[in-house]
């Protein structure tokens, strides 16, 4: 499910708080600005004299617990400070009592005061007119500043976040006429209890956080094939038609989708051979340099020699070949072909899994062969049901004829969908 948290203020279409934990107290200027924004259809304009607050409530009483909270920046001019919020702003000595993060504009330092303490992150390394993600995230007395998903600073924050009935304020605080943001918000987040991230994260996994997209397996449009951005489209779109929110069911069920079984379009062909890089395989071992596992994927297969080949002796007839791609791929077919010459295609592999893992530890069995006879250098196709993608890849064989195992050549493709 979408994690809004306990206040979500995203500026699409509206300004409010979507988890209807909090109202609009003030607002004394503050646009929506369908010119600049990070997703959907508008984000919030502060003209460098507007402000926003926002009624208070219990989770804006932090105390010492942990909490996330993240938006996204854009700044037109380099002020001196910039606020971006201020949780139980106090008019009467122009400051704030809870929580205060402000971005200075000669350092590009980002500030934050809490309980009378004050101290600078680290610069944001961002310019003017740009947008970027900013989270702040305490766990266990520990804060936490993440710009764009990398850490750019942590310092101890143990102090108690309270609220004091003056809810929170966004781009100004104190007297709210102090050092007011001269640019736009974009979904600004808080969530009470809980420190969501701990490490460096994907910023592009956002967009999933926020609407609920079924993966590509579970749904199609009728007329073509689901295609995942411009389902995320029509969720914004339809949730912003009337500023209702619809659930996955209510989306999905109207009369331009409909639920599948099938994968993510219809194959109709496949990639070439992904094995390029030599240095990426490996093997349980090999007989001779001319022997190596590498020498299964360099094309040469009609060979004059029991050499430019993968050829080993086992004497327990098992052994395995194996393909680290560094990344994940999704393979639906591979080939094996035997060797040519001096008699050692007879050592082809005769019973073997074909599997892969994300660890090189556990893997996961995509095919089984039992029985497989050969002919001298002759290529064997084999295609399998495999909708998972895994890192690493290998040939896990069980028995050959003698001691001796050879692969002339082997290659791996993925599919092809429209």
């Amino acid at each position: 499910m979408a994690n809004l948290g306990n206040l979500f203020i995203d500026g699409e279409g509206t300004i409010n708080d979507e988890t209807e934990n909090h109202v609009v107290d003030i607002n004394t200027g503050v646009l929506l600005d369908t010119e600049e924004k990070v997703y959907g259809v508008s984000s919030l304009k502060f003209d460098n004299s507007s402000y926003v607050t926002f009624s208070d409530s219990d989770y804006l009483n932090i105390g010492t617990g942990d909490f996330t909270i993240d938006m996204w920046v854009k700044r037109n001019n380099w002020n001196s400070h910039d606020a971006l919020f201020c949780i139980n702003n106090y008019a009467g000595n122009n400051v704030c009592q809870g929580m205060l993060v402000s971005l200075h504009a000669t350092t590009d330092n980002i500030a934050i005061f809490n309980a009378n303490s004050y101290g600078v992150v680290a610069p944001t390394g961002t310019t003017a007119g740009e947008w970027f993600h900013i989270a702040f995230i305490r766990e266990s007395g520990s804060l936490k500043t993440y710009v764009n998903g990398e850490l750019v600073g942590s310092r101890s924050m143990t102090s108690s976040i309270t609220h004091g009935n003056n809810g929170i304020t966004l781009g100004s605080y104190g007297n709210m006429s102090s050092n007011p943001l001269d640019g736009n918000l974009d979904r600004f987040r808080l969530i009470k209890g809980e420190a969501l991230w701990t490490a460096n994260f994907d910023i592009n996994s956002l967009e999933e956080m926020f609407y609920d997209v079924p993966p590509p397996s579970t749904y199609q449009y009728l007329s073509g094939v689901y295609d995942v951005s411009s389902v995320k489209g029509n969720l914004r779109g339809r949730a912003k038609s009337g500023f209702v929110r619809p659930t996955i069911e209510e989306f999905f069920t109207s009369n331009d989708y409909e639920q599948v079984e099938s994968g993510p379009g219809e194959l109709v062909g496949y990639t070439e051979d992904l094995l390029v890089d030599p240095n990426k395989a490996s093997a349980t071992g090999f007989q001779s340099p001319g022997t190596a596992p590498s020498l299964a994927i360099n094309g040469l297969w009609d060979y004059s020699s029991y050499t430019n080949n993968w050829y080993y002796s086992s004497p327990s007839s098992q052994a395995w070949w194996k393909y680290d791609f560094s990344t994940q791929k999704t393979i639906i077919k591979y080939t094996i072909r035997a060797g040519s010459s001096k008699g050692i295609w007879a050592y082809a592999p005769k019973n073997w899994t074909f599997e892969g893992s994300n660890d090189d530890s556990e893997w996961t069995v995509l095919d089984t062969i039992n029985n497989q006879t050969w002919t001298e250098g002759e290529k064997k196709d084999f295609t399998i049901d495999n909708s998972n993608a895994f890192r690493y890849y290998r040939v896990n064989i069980d028995n050959v004829s003698g001691n001796w195992i050879n692969m002339g050549e082997i290659e791996m493709m993925e599919g092809i969908y429209e």
